[in-house]
């Protein structure tokens, strides 16, 4: 029971990773503010410290985790490492949608 709890969960994460992954491939040919430059989904070494997306912006680089569903929050421990954290529903499927809620996240942590 726990382990096939465990499956659909890692599902779910890889296809909300998918969601970003395909919004962040839209930099450029897409609307996005022009202090985005690039994004891209984070390396094997960059995904074991937590970062699941690297976004370059005119400030430098951040980073993201992406959960699922808030019940997986980690919020504090993430913020201090300077980690913004998506939450990427199911009913999110991308488009316009994902794009104003990473960029929503993106200008709140450049104002940090």
């Amino acid at each position: 029971m726990n382990k096939e709890l465990g499956r659909i969960g890692n599902e779910r994460g890889r296809r909300s990773e998918a969601v970003v992954a395909k919004a962040l491939e839209s930099i450029g040919s897409l609307p996005w503010p022009p202090w985005v430059l690039s994004g891209r989904m984070a390396t094997r070494e960059e995904d074991h410290q937590q970062i699941d997306a690297v976004i370059e912006t005119d400030r430098g680089t951040m980073f993201l985790q992406i959960k699922s569903s808030k019940g997986r929050r980690v919020n504090k421990k993430l913020k201090s490492r300077g980690i913004g954290l998506l939450v990427v529903s199911s009913n999110y499927r991308g488009g316009r949608d994902i794009r104003g809620k990473i960029i929503g996240l993106l200008t709140a942590m450049r104002k940090r």
